[in-house]
């Protein structure tokens, strides 16, 4: 893999080439919004001077989606709403010798030690989420497998920040979005089947989306949920 940089309308765009890629891809990195081509190894500066240009948009609104994300960071404080499997909670921050949390009833509640910081308190919820998400994996995945015929070698799940999920279909195994368990339960039943079906169309084709369709007859309304 090579690097370099590209400059289009005053954009500075870094160009990672590789030997295995057909075709080009444009991603806008938080949390800065830097700009990412990946491109096979011999695309002329030409073709990824345009290719940038056609996708200005694309930068613009991954740009400004970065930024409200960023506005709206939480700060894991008392008096937060956050999301157990689409249900709003109010997060309640209590100062305790021993760490934990747990729901009670509409809140949240987050034990830790007093003094705690920003960065504490998101990484304990963190693994909290990982946990529930963890919890509800072995009933999802049984689900999903019966209903497509299809089965990964391995389910692992992560913290990931701009994707709900990842397939490797050589090795056959599947990542998850920690996330997934802010969302609602269908949401990770979808995110299983979208993988799931990489097993076997590993590119977004009409055939792709035609599988996930057969599978996944309410997968519109899962999109526009991890919107």
């Amino acid at each position: 893999m090579s690097t370099e940089t590209l400059e289009v309308a005053g954009i500075t765009i870094t160009v990672l080439r590789k030997t295995d890629l057909k075709n080009m891809y444009l991603r806008v990195k938080p949390p800065l919004g830097n700009v990412v081509i990946t491109a096979p190894r011999d695309v002329p500066q030409r073709a990824l001077h345009d290719f940038a240009l056609a996708h200005l948009d694309t930068i613009e609104s991954g740009r400004e989606r970065i930024e409200r994300q960023a506005r709206n960071a939480p700060s894991y404080a008392t008096g937060e709403t956050h999301y157990l499997w689409g249900r709003p909670l109010t997060l309640e921050v209590r100062d305790a010798a021993h760490t934990s949390v747990h729901v009670d009833g509409t809140r949240l509640i987050m034990a830790l030690p007093a003094g705690s910081t920003q960065q504490e308190r998101e990484g304990v919820l963190t693994e909290w989420y990982r946990e529930q998400l963890k919890l509800a994996l072995p009933a999802a995945i049984r689900r999903c497998e019966a209903n497509t015929g299809l089965a990964a070698n391995e389910y692992r799940v992560k913290k990931m920040r701009t994707r709900w999920g990842t397939c490797n279909p050589h090795a056959k195994r599947i990542w998850l979005s920690i996330n997934l368990a802010k969302k609602p339960e269908q949401c990770l039943d979808y995110v299983l089947t979208h993988e799931l079906v990489h097993l076997v169309e590993r590119g977004h084709t009409p055939r792709f989306h035609a599988l996930v369709a057969r599978y996944f007859p309410g997968h519109e309304e899962a999109e526009r949920l991890l919107k």
